[in-house]
C-alpha cells in the first residue's frame, strides 16, 4: 500500500490493518489519491472520476513487492487496477513471471495494455469484463459466441482461465476443460463500485481453497451481487454473500 509521507499515518494504517491484517506500507512523496464515482439520482447513472497516483521509484516498488511475492509462494498473487503514468506498461507482465517463479499462480484484474502485457507472461486467471475484452480484441462481441470465442483465444496465448463478467448477462468461466456460465439471482442494483473486485475476490478465495471451477465461479458471482447491493463504495458483507450464493445458477455451455 503506498502512504503520502506528509500525512498522519494513523488513520489509514489503523483501517487496513483492522481489514486486512497483515499490510505493508510504503511511504513515497505525493498525495495518495483518491477516485469518486458519482452516482445521478434521477436516471441512476453512474461515472467514476480516477485520480493520478503519485510516483513511485524503482527502489520503492522492490520493498512492495518483496514481501508481496514471499506471500505468493504456494498461493495466488493478485494483481489489480491501472498503473501509475509513469511506470512500465509492462510491470505487470514481469511480476507475473516472478510470481510463477516463486512457486506462486497469478490473477490479474486490469485492462488494456498493463493486461495485454500481463496475457504475454501466461497468468493463471484474468477477470476482463467484456468491454476491456473487446479492447484487446480490437472488435466488437455482441454475441455469447464471440465472447467465448475470444476468451479461447487468449487460452491459446497461455493465460488458464479466463472470466468475463458481462454486467447484467452473468460472467462466463472458459478454460480448457469448458465453458461455465454464471448467472446471478436479481438484486437491486444500488451502486456498481467494486463489482468486479468482488467477483475476483470470490473467484480467488474458493480456488485457493482448492474448490472447483464450479464453485468458484458460484462465489464470485454471490460476492459481485452482495456488493451492487451496498451504496457508493461499500463491499459485499458475508451474510448476504451467503444467501445469495445458493441462488446463483452455474451451467455448462457447449459453445
Amino acid at each position: 500500500m503506498l502512504c503520502d509521507r506528509r500525512r498522519h499515518r494513523a488513520r489509514p494504517e489503523t483501517a487496513a490493518d483492522t481489514e486486512l491484517g497483515d499490510v505493508t506500507y510504503q511511504e513515497v512523496d505525493g498525495e495518495t489519491r483518491i477516485n469518486s464515482a458519482i452516482l445521478e439520482s434521477v436516471s441512476g447513472a453512474q461515472y467514476e472520476v480516477s485520480g493520478v497516483g503519485p510516483h513511485v521509484a524503482a527502489d520503492q516498488r522492490e520493498r512492495l513487492l518483496e514481501p508481496f511475492l514471499t506471500h505468493c509462494q504456494g498461493g495466488l498473487g493478485i494483481l489489480c487496477g491501472s498503473l501509475q503514468r509513469d511506470l512500465p506498461q509492462d510491470l505487470f507482465a514481469d511480476v507475473v513471471r516472478r510470481i510463477h517463479a516463486a512457486g506462486g499462480l497469478a490473477v490479474i484484474d486490469s485492462h488494456d495494455e498493463p493486461l495485454r502485457h500481463a496475457i504475454d507472461a501466461g497468468p493463471f486467471l484474468i477477470k476482463p469484463n467484456r468491454y476491456e475484452l473487446e479492447v484487446l480484441a480490437g472488435q466488437s462481441l455482441p454475441r455469447q459466441s464471440d465472447v467465448v470465442r475470444e476468451a479461447r483465444r487468449l487460452l491459446e496465448c497461455g493465460v488458464g482461465k479466463v472470466c468475463v463478467s458481462m454486467g447484467a448477462e452473468g460472467a462466463l468461466l472458459v478454460t480448457a476443460s469448458g465453458v461455465l456460465k454464471g448467472d446471478a439471482p436479481s438484486v437491486p442494483v444500488v451502486s456498481t463500485v467494486g463489482a468486479g473486485d468482488s467477483m475476483v475476490a470470490g473467484l480467488a478465495g474458493r480456488i485457493a481453497q482448492g474448490a472447483s471451477d464450479e464453485d468458484a465461479l458460484r462465489e464470485g458471482m454471490a460476492c459481485s451481487a452482495a456488493t451492487v447491493m451496498q451504496p457508493g463504495t461499500e463491499l459485499f458483507d458475508q451474510k448476504t454473500v451467503d444467501r445469495l450464493r445458493d441462488k446463483v445458477r452455474v451451467t455448462p455451455l457447449s459453445v
